[in-house]
């Protein structure tokens, strides 16, 4: 996957990331080896912000991100592309199931993410990532798998 996650960002020329201090799966040095520059505080000059999840839900393809000290949420609204790595044993059907979990309640806040924002409140006139990212962009890790 660190593989497939650094062709990404080279194939969309970007060289820096903003990234949560965890991610399982993922190191920073796998970043960093492949020449891609990690920031851990908010920077609106990264294009490429890189988060985990607590869950996706299955149902409508969101994902939940509770906000930490250590993971902040604005890793995964500033950039204007988002990326978000999940093991598949993540994966809940609903999001009834999904706000069970304790990090949600814990949480001072929890972002329900499906997608890049859509506005029509200007003309009526539908626009793409005005509040947030204008892509979503998941990486799957397969369960029970040696990263």
């Amino acid at each position: 996957m660190p593989e497939r996650l650094a062709g990404f960002l080279k194939e969309h020329d970007i060289n820096a990331a903003m990234m949560w201090d965890s991610i399982p799966g993922l190191d920073e040095s796998d970043l960093t080896e492949a020449g891609i520059r990690v920031e851990r505080g908010a920077d609106p000059n990264v294009r490429v912000g890189i988060t985990g999840a607590l869950s996706a839900i299955a149902e409508t393809g969101t994902l939940a991100i509770p906000s930490r000290k250590s993971q902040p949420l604005s890793t995964s609204l500033l950039a204007e592309i988002h990326v978000a790595i999940i093991s598949s044993s993540q994966i809940v059907w609903s999001l009834d199931e999904a706000l069970k979990n304790n990090q949600v309640r814990n949480a001072s806040a929890t972002a329900l993410v499906t997608g890049p924002s859509r506005t029509a409140d200007i003309e009526m006139t539908l626009t793409i990532g005005v509040h947030g990212p204008k892509e979503l962009h998941v990486f799957i890790l397969q369960s029970g798998k040696n990263f």
